[in-house]
């Protein structure tokens, strides 16, 4: 049985409802009305009395299908839309939401094959051609997700999706002034959609245009499945000065982005005091490393589609006048840090344990690497360089390499051995992803960090150790610059075209010198 509350399904595919003066009708509207309102239990019990009473309705099983892919049931919503199909096999809105949930359950391949079988029959349906780009997207396959996109705009230019999507794709392939072209285009057809205008203000930053830049990032707050109710929370800052009043700052988003939008705190606390939300593995950090902060665990609360905060605690800590979330410091202070300094101090026992821990590893340079974040898989891995890369980087250092990786995956280090020839040394006892207090304290003990763009580098960065983060192609962290604003001993090592990894690694080399 579905039991848990249900977000907004949009027009259901667009399917045609019964006839109003049926009881299967009246009980599908009872159904959608229902599931708009969150009612998930009477929603359900609705529709399928419908379904009952009329049974092969295509629009009540679409709507069934809707409310199992709302909430995880992919294999459900699987089921019921391709009993939409088998009884109107032309409902290409049907095809499109199968194809999400077969992706959703990893079976890109067969999601594939719908949306082809469907385009033999309908290759002039534009919302086909846009499906089957995101489907391939996911996959990693750039080249032919670009074509798919642009056949739905030549078959429907007036899509904001398909247009949208195209401009993402350009932008990672470093295309920065047609992306924004393209970006502008869609943001004048629906001026209101927040990922837009976060899309576009990445792209932006990454050309160097910071005040436009970060006035699209704050449309961060807009978009949907990232809104947090805040209850409780004082009155927005505005930027102007506080004047001695104090500031909440919010907490949202990763470890690494909390790490680097951190980096404003020292000149908020120069105004007045602070009291800093953030993620509860990084509080011992900030509470040893700003001690002025007041620092509190962030607990934020999904209730059904709804995030939601609770700031009732304020008035423990002497409550506060002003609030602001943590990613729109940037708006709020000029765009970058005013006199951007390391901030994150390490644990000295913690410290002195690594120190002693590298010693015995034999070389008088120690260098840790960390090659991909925790999440992989479809369009990820190509920010990420291969193993065999990594291997070959590792086989020409002249140091000691330290594992920073946190979610290893069986074989990984393996291979990296194998293929280097070399040994790479795992810290003991450490769990890099859960402890990262201690983790911040290895890290300090390193001379030098090497890193996808993942939390490892923003830790190292906030430490002052000289970072360089490998990428893909740019990144829009470093707002045009080779160095990261937030934290000046991270370096940027791009390639001259996207994906040149032997020439990333080559200049990190370069930079490293000779031990």
């Amino acid at each position: 049985m579905l039991n848990e509350p249900l977000s907004r399904l949009g027009n259901h595919g667009g399917m045609a409802p019964l006839p109003h003066s049926s009881a299967p009708a009246r009980l599908y509207e009872q159904g959608i009305a229902a599931l708009d309102a969150g009612r998930h239990a009477e929603a359900v019990i609705a529709l399928e009395q419908a379904l009952a009473g009329n049974p092969g309705d295509p629009a009540t099983l679409y709507a069934l299908g809707e409310a199992a892919a709302q909430l995880g049931l992919h294999q459900t919503a699987a089921r019921f839309f391709q009993e939409v199909l088998i009884v109107a096999p032309d409902r290409h809105e049907a095809t499109i939401r199968l194809s999400r949930a077969l992706s959703a359950m990893m079976r890109h391949g067969d999601a594939v094959d719908a949306l082809r079988d469907a385009l033999a029959r309908f290759p002039e349906q534009a919302g086909l051609w846009l499906a089957l780009g995101n489907t391939v997207r996911e996959t990693g396959d750039i080249d032919n997700a670009v074509t798919f996109y642009r056949e739905a705009l030549r078959l429907n230019p007036g899509s904001v999706e398909a247009r949208g999507n195209l401009a993402d794709l350009i932008f990672d392939a470093g295309e920065i002034t047609e992306a924004l072209a393209l970006y502008d285009d869609a943001l004048r057809r629906a001026p209101a959609n927040a990922q837009l205008h976060v899309n576009r203000g990445l792209a932006l930053l990454t050309k160097g245009d910071i005040d436009a830049g970060w006035r699209d990032y704050e449309w961060r707050l807009k978009i949907p499945a990232r809104v947090i109710e805040r209850t409780g929370a004082p009155k927005r800052w505005d930027g102007a000065p506080r004047k001695g009043r104090t500031l909440l700052v919010m907490a949202e988003q990763g470890v690494g982005d909390q790490l680097a939008f951190a980096s404003f705190l020292p000149q908020l606390l120069e105004d007045g005091p602070v009291i800093l939300e953030c993620e509860p593995r990084l509080v011992p950090m900030f509470a040893r490393s700003l001690p002025r902060l007041k620092v509190r665990p962030s607990v934020i609360k999904r209730e059904g589609a709804t995030l939601r905060a609770d700031y009732t605690w304020l008035r423990e800590v002497g409550g506060a006048a002003l609030s602001i979330e943590l990613a729109s410091l940037p708006r709020r202070c000029g765009g970058k840090p005013r006199d951007p300094q390391p901030w994150l101090k390490p644990d000295p026992a913690e410290r002195d344990a690594w120190l002693a821990w590298r010693r015995t590893l034999g070389h008088e340079r120690v260098v840790a690497i960390s090659w991909r974040s925790g999440l992989k898989g479809g369009l990820r891995d190509t920010q990420y360089a291969p193993l065999a890369r990594w291997a070959q980087f590792i086989g020409k250092l002249d140091a000691a390499v330290v594992v920073a990786q946190y979610g290893q995956v069986d074989g990984e280090i393996e291979t990296l051995e194998a293929l280097s020839g070399r040994k790479l040394h795992i810290p003991p006892a450490l769990d890099q992803k859960l402890e990262l207090d201690r983790t911040a304290a290895l890290l300090s003990a390193m001379d030098a960090i090497v890193s996808a763009p993942t939390a490892v580098a923003s830790i190292a960065g906030a430490l002052g150790v000289p970072t360089y983060k490998v990428l893909h192609l740019g990144s829009w962290t470093a707002m045009g610059a080779d160095r990261e604003p937030f934290t000046p001993s991270v370096v940027c090592v791009t390639p001259d075209h996207a994906g040149q990894w032997r020439l990333v690694f080559e200049r990190v080399l370069s930079r490293l010198g000779p031990a």
